[in-house]
């Protein structure tokens, strides 16, 4: 069987969306030949690495080169997305270890960390002879972005958004509510007609269809990467339940409980990028975590 293509500096091995129990931890380990990116959707907890304990807030990313020993401990229930990595540039390793041990992840960033797993879900299910090579590169471009004063990082943006076109902003700030045109048109003083017409030459749509697709946009990331009820999310976008899924059932032949057991398919599960790698669960009880320097630990 052909392989598939493959990055030549970044490539990305394994990623999981992880459930943690309120309690629970990861006991002491280190990997070997491999990184690992974490980052907290919701919840919270412990990082101790270094001989330090650091937060680990909703939000918070923490990137843990190979040969480091650290373990995990989460104080209510959370969920976090993680990428297991290595590089093959040695510049890039390099670049890469002057990161803080922990730090806030962006709105640009988290889009990106969650496009890179969505799009490994999607090599799982229906696998693409060319994605991998795409994900490895969605992936290190998203690594460099990390880098505090990088120029990638300032070449980024949020994919929904029209560049220089401040309507489509104003629209994307206000995804909890219906828009009318109306109030658009008071906001920036143009006839109803012309703003349906720049919207159409920008975007391709109206600005009602344009702004149902983004709110659509974010009841998906929503049913994807929260636990909250498909009746909360409803709420959040200023939908009534019912009209969410009908909705739903229009635009993607689904329901949103439908969408969102499809989404979760890769909610504990090893999404492996890379022939013949394993990843090793070590998810336990919190009172493992209690285990000195002195105690073996493990080694991936």
């Amino acid at each position: 069987m052909q392989e598939h293509p493959r990055d030549g500096q970044a490539r990305l091995l394994w990623t999981a969306r992880v459930d943690y129990p309120a309690g629970s931890a990861v006991e002491p380990h280190r990997h070997e030949g491999f990184s690992q990116l974490l980052v907290v959707l919701e919840g919270g907890g412990e990082l101790r690495a270094d001989g330090g304990v650091r937060p680990l807030d909703k939000r918070c990313c923490c990137v843990l080169p190979a040969g480091l020993r650290h373990g995990l401990s989460f104080s209510e229930p959370s969920i976090t997305l993680d990428f297991k990595f290595v590089l093959t540039e040695n510049g890039l390793a390099e670049w890469m270890g002057r990161l803080p041990r922990t730090f806030d992840c962006s709105d640009e960033d988290l889009t990106d960390l969650k496009r890179v797993f969505k799009l490994s879900l999607r090599q799982l299910l229906a696998p693409e002879p060319l994605l991998p090579l795409r994900i490895d590169g969605l992936f290190k471009s998203t690594l460099l972005g990390l880098i505090p004063g990088s120029e990638a990082a300032s070449h980024r943006c949020d994919p929904a958004l029209v560049p220089d076109f401040p309507m489509a902003a104003y629209l994307a700030e206000r995804l909890d509510r219906r828009v009318p045109l109306e109030e658009l048109a008071a906001q920036y003083n143009f006839h109803r007609h012309y703003i349906i017409s720049l919207f159409r030459q920008r975007t391709g749509m109206t600005p009602i269809r344009y702004h149902q697709t983004l709110r659509l946009a974010k009841a998906k990331e929503y049913l994807e990467f929260t636990d909250w009820t498909v009746s909360e999310i409803a709420d959040r976008l200023g939908w009534s339940l019912p009209y969410m899924s009908r909705l739903f059932h229009r635009e993607i032949r689904l329901s949103p409980a439908a969408y969102r057991s499809y989404a979760l398919h890769g909610t504990g599960t090893d999404i492996v990028l890379e022939d013949g790698f394993v990843n090793q669960w070590r998810v336990t009880p919190a009172p493992a975590l209690a285990s000195g320097p002195g105690d073996d630990e493990q080694v991936d």
